[in-house]
């Protein structure tokens, strides 16, 4: 097989030398990977897609991106039956310069294919010192969660970092992501989480427990939250992004302990820089599209607590790769047994948020 890592590099200048000691840099290389079996073919839901603020309004969108209409026929041909559109981490950056903020119920409500989580902004703006606009945009929330216009709450960003500080590309300029450090015991966290727990929702919860550039690992601390956080609300059905970006074993050991926390899976979908913001916080695969072995196991041990989902912004063309990322999604789970397929990708998302939806072949 070719040096998927090598070619990459080598497509962004990098020379031999350079590139080995990239390879010796990456904690996503030298792990075992499942041969493929049988591509999974079934059909899908995609748990966490993200809204772009522009996506369904007609005035202000600009011209080059795709309608709602567009994104949702995508989907289909892609063979993706149901959609939850969510806010991303960063999403309360809109709120704070005053623009309209990205929104997914409104998306959602003209589609029976697209369902969408209640916002939960207020955690990062809360953060950031923006506490009035914090206390607006939960109450705003809380409010439509209350009336069942939504799942749960979600994406909720606890924690993140500027993941393009580890993108090595030459010195050539890498757009800047936003940073949101909450405490974990941030009082709007309770009680989005008080509220989920009272409703019987989801809380979909994204927190990256290592930054390498400044040495951070809080993998002990955050899975201590997640233990705490399952038994003290019961009723909340918790979906930690990407894996809860923790090593398999430390996710594993949350499953242990709780019954109502499960988790989204997120591809490394073939981008460099991608690949290096989740380098070190372990994705489930490399550039050469294979599972890895580690998650592969622990995917069979507790094959009732994945589920798929793109992660994926829309971007501002009508040429977006979202089929590219679902048949790549589609080769990356090709060495897992079809059963344990048919979970992750379909059946698991279908009881967890309760959608419904009759299975049938792609």
């Amino acid at each position: 097989m070719a040096d998927q890592f090598s070619i990459r590099a080598s497509e962004k200048g990098f020379n031999p030398a350079e590139i080995e000691d990239l390879r010796a840099k990456s904690k996503l290389e030298g792990f075992s990977e499942l041969e493929y079996k049988q591509r999974y073919n079934g059909p899908i839901i995609d748990v966490l897609d993200h809204t772009h603020r522009y996506g369904f309004e007609t005035k202000e969108r600009h011209e080059n991106l795709p309608t709602g209409k567009d994104l949702v026929k995508i989907r289909k041909t892609a063979g993706v039956k149901h959609t939850i559109m969510a806010n991303r981490p960063n999403s309360y950056r809109a709120i704070k310069k005053g623009n309209s903020p990205e929104d997914p119920i409104t998306f959602a409500s003209h589609f029976e294919s697209v369902s969408a989580l209640c916002p939960a902004d207020f955690i990062a703006l809360a953060a950031k010192g923006y506490m009035e606009l914090a206390e607006q945009d939960f109450n705003l929330n809380k409010n439509k969660l209350e009336k069942g216009l939504c799942l749960g709450f979600g994406e909720a960003g606890v924690i993140h970092y500027n993941k393009s500080l580890k993108v090595p590309d030459q010195g050539k300029s890498v757009r800047q992501q936003g940073e949101i450090l909450s405490q974990l015991d941030n009082s709007y966290i309770i009680d989005m989480l008080k509220i989920a727990n009272k409703y019987k929702k989801v809380v979909h919860i994204h927190i990256e427990p290592n930054f390498s550039p400044t040495g951070v690992n809080r993998e002990d601390e955050v899975v201590k939250f997640h233990k705490n956080s399952c038994t003290t609300y019961k009723n909340v059905k918790f979906v930690l992004s990407h894996n809860g970006l923790l090593p398999p074993k430390m996710l594993g050991e949350i499953f242990n302990y709780c019954k109502n926390v499960f988790t989204q899976f997120k591809i490394m979908y073939g981008r460099w820089g991608v690949y290096w913001k989740y380098h070190d916080l372990n994705i489930i695969n490399d550039f050469d599209l294979k599972i890895h072995k580690r998650w592969a196991h622990i995917i069979k041990l507790h094959s009732d607590r994945f589920m798929f989902g793109v992660g994926f912004k829309i971007r501002r063309s009508k040429n977006i790769s979202y089929e590219e990322t679902i048949r790549m999604a589609r080769e990356v789970i090709a060495g897992l047994d079809p059963d344990i397929q048919r979970k992750i990708m379909f059946d698991n998302a279908n009881r967890i948020y309760d959608l419904r939806i009759n299975w049938q072949p792609h």
